[in-house]
């Protein structure tokens, strides 16, 4: 008779909204929510404004119905100011993870006519933000990021200034890495794979300050356990650029003994890999965002060779002429 009986239905995710729990495939996007500081001050911010009330209510609706959808857009407005967050799901589940749903509102899916509403409030009344969309295998990720014009309006109605703004991952990378606006594809590739190794419990830093004698790379992550951190390159198949990719194995190795590297899908991580291998003869610690994104459970470096012995002595002995202690037994 047990037999018989359905399976239980799967624990909701802790700070997320049921009528979110879904995603359509990239069910590896594991949620990242702000800490509780960042919820106290969007909270108290979300009606401190210079009329009192979001702006824009007596223009474009009337105040019955503008009060929780500008109430809405300007929640938004506030938590991309305020925590950095350029992934819309992650937006949105940050809106909507302290309202107080009722079961039926859930069942309706009201959550999500709420905040499109918003959003398209927002693109109809200004040039409030800007996004960009990316594809990875079936997943598709939609990113924003803050204009002037959104900062302006922030600053103008509730006096918000730039000590209160967090940077984000974009304003980072468009502002160290690519202020010309030239490297669109490049740059979400490393959005991606820092959003999905925050999911894994890394600490990520896009573009990190590096010393003197170090190289700039595109990603620095540091293990959930706390351990050394790992620098990183955000690379796709791209034999055009042969060369400059022998430069960053060279650097890479050079800093930290082996070369680690982020790619977009499996077959670019295959051919990079073999190439750091067998044309360079050094180890490789790889990883693919089309893997990441579609399955949970799979390690994070499913190319690791730091647990290979024979690169496991050679990155030792880069690290024994450098005057640091061998690498731990796992």
């Amino acid at each position: 008779m047990a037999d018989s009986l359905p399976p239980a239905p799967e624990p909701a995710r802790a700070g997320v909204p049921r009528d979110h729990q879904w995603r359509p495939y990239g069910r590896g996007l594991l949620p990242v929510l702000p800490d509780d500081r960042a919820f106290a001050w969007i909270e108290n911010h979300t009606f401190d404004t210079r009329t009192g009330a979001p702006p824009g209510v007596e223009d474009e609706w009337n105040v019955g119905r503008a009060s929780e959808l500008h109430a809405t857009a300007w929640r938004i407005l506030l938590i991309m100011f305020r925590t950095g967050l350029n992934l819309q799901w992650d937006i949105l589940d940050a809106e909507q993870d302290r309202v107080e749903f009722e079961e039926p509102q859930v069942k309706r899916g009201t959550q999500a006519y709420r905040q499109g509403n918003a959003l398209r409030f927002l693109r109809k009344t200004g040039d409030y933000f800007e996004q960009e969309r990316t594809r990875v295998g079936r997943t598709s990720c939609v990113w924003m990021w803050l204009t002037d014009e959104a900062r302006a309006l922030l600053d103008y109605e509730a006096g918000l200034s730039d000590f209160d703004w967090v940077e984000s991952d974009w304003d980072r990378l468009r502002e160290l890495h690519d202020p010309h606006g030239i490297q669109r594809c490049h740059n979400l590739l490393c959005l991606l794979a820092a959003r999905l190794a925050r999911g894994r419990g890394f600490k990520a830093e896009l573009i990190p300050e590096m010393s003197a004698d170090q190289p700039q790379v595109d990603l620095q992550l540091t293990p959930p356990d706390g351990g050394e951190p790992i620098y990183v390159e955000c690379e796709s198949r791209a034999p055009q650029r042969y060369v400059r990719r022998q430069r960053k194995w060279e650097r890479l190795t050079a800093t930290q003994g082996y070369c680690a590297v982020i790619t977009d899908r499996p077959e670019a991580l295959e051919y990079l890999s073999r190439e750091i291998r067998l044309a360079y003869r050094k180890p490789c610690v790889g990883t693919d965002l089309e893997t990441l994104i579609q399955d949970p459970n799979v390690p994070f470096w499913p190319v690791d060779d730091r647990q290979n012995p024979h690169y496991r002595e050679q990155i030792n002995h880069w690290r024994r002429f450098k005057g640091l202690p061998p690498l731990d037994d796992d």
